[in-house]
């Protein structure tokens, strides 16, 4: 759950984009309780695939802003739920 006070829509070719602001608030549930940072990133995983598949289509600044999104959700994970250490 992601909770900002702005957003933006797009319409692309596609369907409609969102940008979101922001985040005020970032909780990820799994089966109705919170989710661990490796459900989260089990998730993240699994359907990062068509994202990628899309930014190619569109090309190199496409795949650019992707991977700019990537790092930057990356360092919100670190900081919400930080990656527990191997047993």
């Amino acid at each position: 759950m992601w909770v900002t006070k702005g957003y933006r829509v797009m319409n692309e070719p596609d369907g409609v984009l969102f940008r979101i602001g922001e985040p005020e608030r970032v909780q990820f549930f799994r089966e109705g309780r919170l989710a661990t940072r490796a459900e989260v990133d089990h998730s993240i995983a699994t359907g990062i695939d068509n994202l990628d598949r899309m930014a190619k289509r569109e090309g190199a600044k496409a795949v650019d802003e992707l991977e700019k999104c990537k790092q930057q959700f990356t360092a919100l994970l670190d900081q919400l739920l930080p990656a527990q250490a191997a047993l």
